[in-house]
């Protein structure tokens, strides 16, 4: 499966509320392999390893809306770039 393929696919499962974390969105898209969609997702959208926090938007201040806008909007944003790197 295309890596763009697998983050619209995620996308669509955080939308819906049937994956709460895009992490747990792209494993479910690729149906539970770990995908290079997902060491893709953690290279280009991971905090810094010197991040205090194990959870990505724990503690940012976000209200559960923003952080649901936030995966939808990384996860378009994944889909958008992987799918310029296939042409």
């Amino acid at each position: 499966m295309k890596l763009s393929t697998t983050f619209r696919q995620a996308h669509d499962l955080v939308a819906m509320d049937i994956e709460p974390y895009s992490c747990d969105a792209i494993l479910r898209a690729s149906a539970g392999r770990v995908p290079r969609a997902l060491l893709w997702y953690k290279a280009n959208f991971r905090p810094a390893d010197d991040s205090p926090m194990e959870y990505w938007l724990r503690n940012t201040g976000l209200n559960k809306a923003e952080r649901i806008q936030w995966r939808l909007t990384a996860l378009a944003f994944a889909a958008a770039i992987t799918k310029s790197e296939e042409l």
